[in-house]
């Protein structure tokens, strides 16, 4: 895409006349933010359409000392474009999330995806970040999670996978709301 100039448009009023007067100012953008924002949002648009990625229904609770555990796995699949590379996962506001090593190494990436391996499925493991009523009160987003893909050119894009219902259920297990 291709961004303009910026332009706000402000409504004042009463105005002398008693009505309400339009004033519009042109904005600037000398580094070219806007450019880059707008080319980014695309670029993000372009991956999840080509990477589908979503949390398993399955969730397995393992109740610790510090909190409960739900362990699950992403699904990704690869439906178009060129062979990408599952990276890193980061958790939402109220819960953390990274991949589940299960007492092994984390693998570098995460999972590759090739057309002649489309699927790939990354064991992960979720835990209550901030279960405080504060967050609970102000969440708008809890289930918010990034994956980071990378693409041929070697950037990666970060990504919000599906949750499902189940997945939600799991979760409410770990920090309800």
């Amino acid at each position: 895409p291709r961004v303009g100039d910026a332009v706000v448009t402000l409504r004042v009023g009463p105005s002398a006349q008693g009505g309400v007067d339009t004033v519009r100012v042109a904005g600037r953008d000398p580094s070219g933010l806007l450019q880059r924002i707008a080319t980014r949002a695309c670029a993000v648009q372009d991956v999840a359409r080509q990477v589908e990625l979503a949390f398993a229904d399955r969730w397995r609770l393992e109740r610790t000392a510090d909190g409960t555990l739900a362990h699950g796995r992403l699904r990704a699949r690869l439906v178009a474009g060129p062979a990408r590379d599952i990276t890193q996962v980061a958790g939402a506001i109220m819960y953390g999330l990274r991949a589940d090593e299960g007492g092994g190494d984390v693998p570098d990436p995460l999972a590759a995806l090739t057309p002649e391996q489309p699927e790939a499925s990354v064991p992960v493991v979720v835990w209550a970040a901030r279960c405080d009523a504060h967050t609970k009160g102000e969440i708008k987003k809890p289930y918010e999670f990034l994956v980071w893909v990378r693409g041929p050119d070697g950037e990666e894009l970060a990504v919000t996978p599906g949750v499902g219902e189940p997945t939600r259920l799991a979760l409410r297990h770990v920090c309800a709301f």
